[in-house]
């Protein structure tokens, strides 16, 4: 069991999966947090119980949670807003959010977000069958896309209150509606920007600790490591990289066995490579997943993906070590990886773990612009970066024992009899 609060993974998380969202889609700036930040004041209105609030701001804050995965499995890379299946896309969202760990029942909230009050929505509903913290998404989701609140303008208000009426018991419930401006002035929708939006939430949510299991730590971890593969694919016509995190992930657990770590020490090492890569849902696909060599601008550009982890991952109290592990996997022995450019004696047995593990997937895993290496050759490429005093010798010993040990495995187990 560990102790973490669920609103800081939150939170931490929801300013890389607006960038994913503005990206892909063009959507606006602190995208999910205003919708998270509505549903939260409009759920408040209702008479929600904490746990009920923090459950409406996780499903709102994660509601596009499968924009990514959509677009690399169903559109083929090619990321147009007007080809979308939206049933599809709420489908994906919903099985994803079975993956945290709720205090409440909020089945359908992703799943129905898209639903229209006259049934013209993706599963022809009605406002009275859908869920109310779907209907309530919906609506801060719609406004916010149709009139981008974080940008005020002469002729916002007169916009709002024109979007609102023209959709009243067509897109929202004329319930919704009532309750919609008997909850907000004009005045309060104005100038939502995203601190000033994480503020208001937090001051109104409580920060509560919880203790979770290894599987629901798991699980957590799983989720945002499925949005960061994801992403990386979605540039694609296949969803065939989409295995960077979570193998990494698997890997180092087993490296963590074969080190006699206990379970905990295990699901930490899964943990902190599950969120390693995080930072690169703020790195620009085109750079991220160039075809080719990168140029020393783009190389640059890649690079801050580290120290964007390092950011996001900052904001979980909890998570200190871990977060080291993490943002440190690009910095070699002899100073000259990234971000910070940290020598061996910088450098613990974790940081030099994951680091090796992380490099021996890059090459082993295949790219859309290169195939995967042998074992064999992947090992001996990572022994020319141990003879430079980048990596750690021992540690691809123990990598190439391992890792070839399973190999081997499956190369005799489909052998013919």
């Amino acid at each position: 069991m560990k102790e973490i609060c669920f609103k800081d993974v939150l939170f931490a998380c929801s300013q890389a999966l607006d960038y994913v969202e503005y990206e892909l889609l063009g959507a606006t700036n602190h995208h999910s947090k205003s919708v998270a930040w509505m549903g939260m004041e409009l759920g408040n209105a209702l008479g929600m119980c904490d746990k009920d609030l923090i459950d409406l701001v996780a499903c709102a804050l994660l509601h596009d949670n499968a924009l990514a995965e959509y677009i690399a499995t169903e559109l083929r890379g090619m990321g147009n807003p007007e080809m979308m299946d939206i049933g599809i896309h709420c489908k994906l969202g919903e099985r994803n959010i079975e993956y945290l760990p709720m205090a409440t029942n909020e089945d359908g909230a992703v799943l129905y977000h898209h639903e229209n009050a006259d049934c013209s929505g993706p599963f022809g509903r009605t406002a009275k069958e859908t869920p109310l913290a779907a209907q309530i998404i919906h609506l801060a989701d719609q406004l916010d896309v149709a009139l981008d609140l974080g940008h005020w303008e002469e002729g916002k208000s007169e916009g709002i209150q024109k979007y609102l009426s023209m959709n009243r018991n067509r897109c929202f419930s004329g319930e919704l509606m009532d309750l919609f401006w008997d909850t907000f002035t004009l005045s309060d929708l104005s100038n939502l920007e995203g601190g000033e939006l994480e503020m208001r939430i937090e001051s109104r949510l409580p920060r509560r600790t919880a203790l979770y299991s290894h599987q629901q730590f798991r699980d957590m971890a799983t989720l945002f490591a499925r949005i960061t593969d994801y992403k990386s694919a979605s540039t694609f016509r296949s969803a065939s990289t989409c295995r960077n995190s979570m193998g990494i992930a698997e890997k180092l657990e087993q490296m963590g066995h074969y080190y006699g770590y206990d379970a905990e020490g295990c699901m930490d090492l899964f943990m902190a490579v599950a969120f390693h890569d995080i930072g690169k849902l703020m790195v620009p696909n085109a750079v991220l997943e160039k075809p080719g060599r990168l140029t020393a601008g783009e190389y640059e550009i890649m690079k801050t993906h580290a120290e964007k982890s390092d950011g996001i991952l900052s904001h979980i109290k909890g998570f200190e070590t871990l977060r080291k592990w993490a943002f440190q996997h690009h910095e070699k022995l002899d100073g000259s990886g990234y971000f910070k450019g940290l020598s061996a004696g910088d450098l613990g047995f974790e940081e030099r773990l994951v680091a090796c593990v992380d490099i021996y997937q890059a090459l082993a895993e295949p790219r859309p612009y290169k195939s995967g290496l042998t074992h064999a050759v992947a090992i001996k490429m990572m022994l020319k970066m141990v003879k430079k005093h980048q990596i750690d010798g021992g540690i691809v010993a123990d990598l190439d024992r391992v890792m070839g040990s399973r190999v081997h495995l499956f190369t005799n187990s489909h052998a013919p009899g």
